[in-house]
């Protein structure tokens, strides 16, 4: 058995996937076993490396250096290893619902509504403000409206 090289481990996505050994596979190739959800880890863990280096951050995310961060990436590792592990497996429906928790994951780091505060390289204020998705400048101070609308409501009586 090789080790992965992704945050997550086999175990990680034995326990998303509760329902079903898949550990116990590795006699039967027509299920996923073990070695092929470590290629899943793998092939997961370089779309998440990419959004990460996209928004900033330093990889790879140590434990040691950056607990909080590690266990979130670890738990993205593994749901998207799982989705593929599930699809593997025959379980689309499963497959759908982990697909979906991932990519709110990815979406939730490029949009900043998560930060991986103990990470290096974690956007600052002025990196949101720059980017566009905060309301504040680049000194801080609030951002002037972009545009502005006069509304009037008219009410017509028959």
């Amino acid at each position: 058995m090789a080790i992965a090289r992704g945050y997550a481990i086999t175990g990680d996505v034995q326990t998303i996937l509760f329902e079903r050994n898949f550990l116990e596979n590795d006699l039967n190739d027509k299920k996923p076993g073990s070695a092929e959800i470590e290629e899943f880890i793998d092939t997961s863990i370089d779309r998440i490396n990419a959004t990460l280096k996209t928004v900033g951050y330093t990889i790879p995310i140590l434990l040691a250096d950056s607990p909080v961060g590690y266990y979130y990436v670890t738990n993205w590792n593994a749901v998207c290893a799982a989705e593929q592990t599930a699809r593997r497996a025959g379980s689309t429906e499963k497959a759908d619902e982990l697909k979906e928790s991932c990519q709110e994951m990815h979406d939730s780091i490029l949009d900043h509504s998560v930060l991986l505060t103990d990470v290096p390289g974690v956007p600052t204020d002025a990196d949101l403000a720059g980017s566009g998705t905060s309301d504040l400048t680049d000194s801080g101070d609030t951002r002037e409206p972009f545009f502005t609308r006069a509304q009037t409501f008219a009410c017509n009586r028959f």
